[in-house]
């Protein structure tokens, strides 16, 4: 009892436990290791050479090494509770991975779970494998982030959420099959001087690693994204307002003539015309390249869009980690467009990047990284 270390102070092998039937053997096995005295001699036995655990069993070191120890002392008319060679594991710990914006304690995603907060273990703002997974992260982005973090033994040291994003998008970069055009919020464009009675035409866009070719329609009725158009642009706003060229991606360039309001004061519709000698052209100097897509020839698609799950970056250090969960972390966009004439080409599994900052993988439902299209 005079162990320096309080874990040797009378350490306990195992509890037998009558009146509390084992979840396998029912009432027949009464007898339950403890932690300690299971954990080394199950990782001798099945010939484990480095244990590694976080920083909390840092002290049950020493009881680790000494059970197995004195497991090898014993006759050898017991071999089956000897390890196979006195080679014995060795422990190694290391600091926990923390990350701002998350929490990773088992306990509290079951909260988070149980509680409704989230879809399930496999919801895309969850830092499960689950749930990274459906939220379209690489292996190869999460690989790359433990390369660049490394293992610390610094209890105190915090990972930025924004390495997390950083390391996705490179790895998608290098990965991706197809790069789409997605409209989350369409402003309704009108080409004016589209000719009335001229059938849409059928832009062709290059195609990806996947070899496929896609095709888009242009014509008289389009869609833009609201966040691409301002009427009173701000200072470094480099896209369309009134009087102001864009260049449509792989389409045309076009100049907004006129705004249109609603009864309400809100924009409702905008009057463009385009350039009939700029497709296949590069765009003139300091006019922004957006994506659009046709008002009715496109794929209609709803859209989640995931942002972090927690809005403070350390939500346990600020009472009730729930009180910290970000109101916005998903938002439902149910009027979007895939700029494509239809999704054929898009079967289950193929991983496409929505240009701008979305990356998706598309499934049934079209689930994909930062959107959830149906």
């Amino acid at each position: 009892m005079a162990h320096p270390n309080v874990i040797l102070r009378d350490p306990i092998m195992y509890r037998i436990l009558p009146n509390t039937p084992h979840p396998r053997t029912g009432s027949e096995w009464p007898i339950y290791p403890s932690y300690d005295w299971a954990h080394g001699l199950s990782d001798a036995i099945e010939g484990v050479t480095h244990s590694v655990c976080t920083l909390e069993f840092n002290m049950h070191n020493e009881l680790y090494d000494w059970f197995n120890e004195k497991v090898l002392t014993l006759p050898e008319a017991l071999p089956e509770c000897q390890p196979p060679s006195s080679a014995l594991p060795r422990q190694h710990e290391f600091a926990r991975l923390e990350m701002t914006h998350i929490v990773v304690s088992k306990r509290k995603l079951k909260r988070l779970v149980e509680g409704g907060y989230v879809d399930g273990w496999d919801d895309p703002r969850m830092p499960t494998i689950s749930g990274m997974r459906r939220r379209g992260y690489p292996p190869a982005a999460l690989r790359k982030l433990c390369e660049l973090i490394g293992v610390t033994k610094v209890p105190t040291s915090v990972i930025e959420y924004t390495l997390l994003e950083n390391c996705v998008r490179d790895a998608l970069q290098e990965q991706v099959s197809a790069k789409l055009l997605c409209v989350l919020r369409p402003l309704p464009v009108t080409i004016t001087n589209w000719p009335d009675g001229q059938e849409d035409e059928l832009i062709e866009v290059p195609g990806d690693s996947d070899g496929q070719l896609r095709r888009m329609y242009f014509g008289k009725d389009l869609l833009l994204d609201m966040e691409d158009f301002q009427e009173e642009p701000e200072p470094g706003f480099k896209r369309l307002a009134p009087g102001r060229q864009v260049k449509l991606r792989y389409g045309y360039v076009i100049k907004c003539d006129e705004v249109i309001h609603s009864p309400d004061g809100g924009i409702q519709e905008l009057r463009c015309s385009y350039d009939p000698d700029s497709l296949g052209k590069r765009p003139p100097k300091k006019v922004a390249v957006v994506h659009w897509a046709h008002a009715t020839k496109s794929t209609p698609v709803t859209v989640r869009m995931y942002d972090k799950l927690f809005s403070e970056p350390r939500p346990e250090e600020a009472g009730d980690f729930l009180d910290a969960l970000n109101p916005k972390s998903c938002e439902v966009l149910a009027c979007a467009a895939l700029g494509l004439c239809r999704a054929r080409g898009l079967e289950s599994g193929l991983e496409v990047v929505l240009t701008k900052t979305w990356r998706n993988k598309t499934c049934q439902t079209f689930a994909m990284r930062l959107c959830l299209l149906s």
